[in-house]
């Protein structure tokens, strides 16, 4: 705790091999180590634009007095990489916590999924608030990957008027990206259309549930509804958490072709994960810039953007963490 901001860090020892060896990397015999500071270089850069402050601010940042860029988004931040007393042969970080509840745990539930532990409800707030993320990494002259979005990395915060999503564990890829056209953030995007679909089936083992390669939005809806059948999960795919109407009708004796259900679909989260994830199966369907997922209607939905009639309704309240 520092008692002069009252904000509370966490201290991350570098270990060489298993820490209970209790062995430090060492300055002069694992050089490369060093890397980690030029990562906390980097974490203040991103940090100036998560905050929207100049490229060169070398200043710390004051919670309650800076603002971010967006309300909805914040990522854990490096305040110092250090060796212990000016020695060599021992490294530490200190990093700010994020705020929330870890997803991994919120979310996945596995078979026992169900609609009061579901985080369907949170996709949409999920959603935008990565995308945004995804945005000021991809700003600027210089150009980041984050490589790790996924459940455990991520933290939902519902409290009061505050409403963020905070980003956690940023693995820094040592490759320069500052060429406009070569932009890393479709790696972040597939990682993106991957933890939504366990954030929806509420399983880690998403190949449990998608077992062949999505070719369209409806095999990935096929393919989740016969898992809810499987384990008996009573939750409803068309729901307007999902950016689903009610315009799909599959009972009462009508027969609905594959592509009427892909036209249903085309404003939904299934599309959207589709587009996100699809550079493997067919690339020339998948965004080709941030902007553009933006701007999907599942999107779209979540900042009050279209179809008032396909808006989310919270009735699953939100913890007070």
């Amino acid at each position: 705790m520092d008692t002069t901001t009252k904000d509370t860090y966490i201290m991350k020892l570098f270990f060489k091999n298993n820490p209970k060896d209790g062995k430090f990397y060492n300055e002069i015999s694992d050089p490369t180590f060093k890397d980690a500071i030029e990562d906390c270089k980097d974490s203040q850069i991103i940090a100036n634009r998560v905050f929207n402050k100049t490229i060169d601010n070398t200043d710390p940042i004051i919670e309650g007095k800076d603002n971010t860029l967006y309300s909805n988004f914040e990522m854990t931040r490096c305040l110092s990489v250090s060796g212990s007393s000016g020695s060599n042969s021992a490294f530490y970080g200190i990093n700010t916590i994020p705020l929330g509840e870890r997803l991994s745990t919120k979310c996945l539930h596995d078979s026992n999924l169900d609609k009061d532990n579901s985080c369907i409800h949170y996709l949409k707030r999920i959603s935008i608030g990565l995308l945004n993320g995804i945005k000021l990494l991809n700003s600027g002259n210089k150009f980041y990957k984050h490589g790790n979005i996924r459940p455990n990395n991520i933290y939902l915060y519902n409290k009061n008027d505050s409403q963020k999503i905070f980003l956690d564990n940023m693995n820094y890829d040592k490759n320069i990206y500052d060429d406009v056209n070569n932009k890393p953030f479709k790696n972040d995007f597939n990682m993106l259309g991957e933890t939504l679909l366990q954030l929806l089936t509420g399983t880690s083992k998403s190949e449990n549930v998608i077992k062949k390669i999505p070719k369209s939005a409806f095999k990935i809806y096929y393919q989740i509804k016969k898992y809810f059948l499987k384990y008996s999960i009573d939750i409803n795919l068309k729901i307007a958490a999902l950016n689903v109407g009610e315009g799909i009708k599959d009972y009462l004796g009508k027969c609905v072709t594959e592509a009427e259900y892909e036209y249903k679909l085309r404003k939904s989260i299934f599309n959207f994960i589709y587009r996100l994830k699809c550079s493997g199966t067919n690339p020339i369907n998948q965004f080709i810039d941030i902007e553009q997922a933006l701007n999907h209607d599942f999107i779209k939905s979540a900042m009050g953007i279209g179809d008032k009639s396909l808006e989310d309704k919270w009735d699953i309240n939100p913890c007070d963490y």
